[in-house]
């Protein structure tokens, strides 16, 4: 359906934003979660041309569009794509991470709904967490938070069918190829 691409410059980001939220988390979880994030991905984009033109506004994602380009990315996904310039220039659709995981409960429900049961009785068993629909809403998913509502029915959440705001872009959009 899709592979996952990366940079080991987004991974490096990724641990640091961990690190910069939880400072005094130890060494081993930082370390796990590098060697998670490279496992799960497809290829690690390890060369990009520096020379490219980026109109983009933020210079620090420069890096981001240039190994999209270099692995001939059809889609980038991200939850700041208008830092990436007018997206009628770039050579890759911009999708934010809501829109992405409705296209994969579009294509694999089934799926889906096991994994989201398996998310639900992990985090349902830790007493201070909250429910899974709702940290989806707070991590700016609200369409794919109603859809895992759906799937596990469940009681404690607040968000339901009613809270999606619009269709789903991933209808509108032809699928990746």
């Amino acid at each position: 359906m899709f592979q996952t691409h990366s940079t080991v410059d987004v991974i490096a980001e990724s641990v640091r934003a961990v690190r910069r939220m939880k400072p005094r988390i130890d060494g081993a979880i930082t370390h796990e979660l590098q060697g998670r994030l490279i496992e799960n991905l497809d290829e690690i984009q390890a060369t990009f041309d520096g020379t490219l033109p980026f109109a983009g506004r933020d210079r620090d994602d420069f890096h981001v569009h240039a190994a999209a380009v270099a692995s001939h990315a059809d889609i980038l996904l991200t939850s700041n794509g208008r830092d990436f310039g007018d997206p009628a220039t770039l050579p890759y659709d911009i999708w934010t991470p809501d829109e992405f995981f409705v296209l994969v409960d579009d294509s694999a429900p089934a799926h889906v709904a096991r994994v989201t049961a398996d998310q639900h009785r992990y985090w349902s068993a830790k007493p201070s967490q909250r429910n899974l629909a709702d940290a989806l809403v707070a991590a700016d998913c609200p369409r794919f938070a109603a859809r895992v509502a759906r799937h596990v029915h469940d009681p404690r959440s607040r968000r339901g069918p009613r809270t999606v705001a619009g269709p789903s872009r991933s209808r509108e959009r032809a699928a990746p190829r």
